[in-house]
């Protein structure tokens, strides 16, 4: 979906950059117009987009993260729809993902791991 970048939709969103790709989604960098900050837009696939199961699940994911409130776990702002396109909006954390190559400090494997284990938690809360 390439074909996004430099597209504004829903006359507030300018699709910036490419970020990512899922099984049923693509990241995207935005640039909120109204708010004047940088979002990530989490896109369900357009071919997802249009089956009814996959979209309820998007949504059921939604609805799980607009729940969740924890400073390990970016903010949510909404599900939105713009014709056959469905995306959720949160917040952009600048860096190089969730993926490390190479070996880790122990220092740093333990704050990683404290960090997931209150995320975890808080998730486990709001259900």
């Amino acid at each position: 979906m390439s074909v996004l970048i430099g597209q504004t939709l829903l006359g507030r969103y300018r699709v910036e950059s490419f970020l990512g790709r899922g099984g049923m989604s693509e990241v995207y960098k935005v640039w909120d117009g109204q708010r004047s900050v940088h979002l990530a837009m989490k896109m369900l696939r357009e071919d997802l987009a249009e089956d009814k199961v996959f979209l309820r699940r998007f949504q059921r994911e939604a609805q799980t993260l607009a729940r969740l409130q924890h400073p390990n776990i970016v903010r949510f702002y909404g599900l939105e729809q713009d014709g056959p396109l469905a995306f959720m909006l949160m917040d952009y954390v600048e860096g190089t993902g969730h993926r490390y190559g190479g070996l880790l400090e122990i220092g740093s494997c333990c704050r990683r791991s404290e960090r997931r284990s209150r995320q975890i938690y808080c998730l486990r809360r709001s259900k």
